[in-house]
């Protein structure tokens, strides 16, 4: 088991992405910690776990907001002395046109993608260095990439987590804490079909054409799953890529072989 008795912190980690993550963690040995803002999915995570049981828990935590990121990385560390892996997977987006997107949207992709990222990298970082050991893992998008209509706001979080991502690990290695990003393509989650019902209402076509359409780009035919793209950060957190830092890992079915 990689991941006996490690300490992974999982931002977003309710649903998507994030929970395939959480979960294929847990059950090779880690000891995992849960960071969402929706309680509820919080709560229904918290049931899957024995009563008792040392190795899992779910809290939540806004992570544009400074003091909340702090104690959430002091609750960790309380709880289980350190932590040896990131993984920043909460994200949100509105997908509107320029002409259409307020201020007030732009602002909460930021905070939540971009500044979000920026507060845990450091609070965690902080306590990856009293180890001289560590790895993250943020989570970007093929539309940090590739631009694509109606996602400026998201697109730009995106990418901006991406270089942030390598100016970090340039800056973490002689502590050996690796840092890399993920840019998944489309992914079967709660966020990608928020974004085919958006769609649906403004091009006038149903979820299913969307998806159809959207599919049939993609050389593999498919969509990704969760746990296709939680392999990957496994892999990534793991003393198997030990030698790999800085890098951006496209996960698409091909996607990016296409023009987008």
């Amino acid at each position: 088991m990689l991941f006996k008795d490690k300490v992974v912190l999982i931002i977003g980690g309710a649903s998507g992405i994030g929970k395939a993550a959480a979960l294929k963690m847990h059950d090779d040995g880690a000891k995992v910690v849960v960071a969402d803002i929706d309680m509820q999915k919080i709560d229904s995570l918290n049931r899957m776990f024995t009563t008792g049981e040392n190795n899992f828990m779910g809290t939540k935590t806004n992570i544009s907001v400074k003091k909340e990121v702090e104690e959430l990385v002091a609750l960790v560390v309380s709880k289980f002395e350190k932590i040896d892996v990131l993984v920043n997977c909460a994200a949100v987006t509105y997908r509107k046109p320029l002409l259409e997107i307020v201020e007030e949207e732009w602002d909460k992709e930021f905070a939540v993608n971009m500044k979000g990222t920026f507060l845990t990298c450091q609070a965690v970082a902080e306590e990856m260095v009293k180890h001289k050991n560590g790895s993250i893992i943020n989570v970007a998008s093929i539309n940090g990439v590739h631009a694509i209509s109606n996602a400026g706001a998201y697109s730009s979080t995106k990418a901006g987590i991406i270089i942030f991502s390598r100016v970090i690990a340039l800056e973490l290695a002689k502590y050996n804490i690796r840092v890399n990003s993920i840019s998944p393509g489309i992914t079967d989650t709660e966020l990608a079909n928020y974004c085919f019902e958006t769609y649906s209402k403004t091009e006038g076509t149903t979820i299913d054409e969307i998806r159809r359409n959207l599919s049939s780009q993609i050389p593999m035919n498919r969509f990704g799953k969760p746990e296709e793209v939680a392999d990957l950060i496994m892999f990534l957190a793991s003393i198997n890529s030990s030698y790999i830092t800085g890098e951006n890992f496209i996960i698409s079915g091909g996607l990016t072989l296409r023009h987008l």
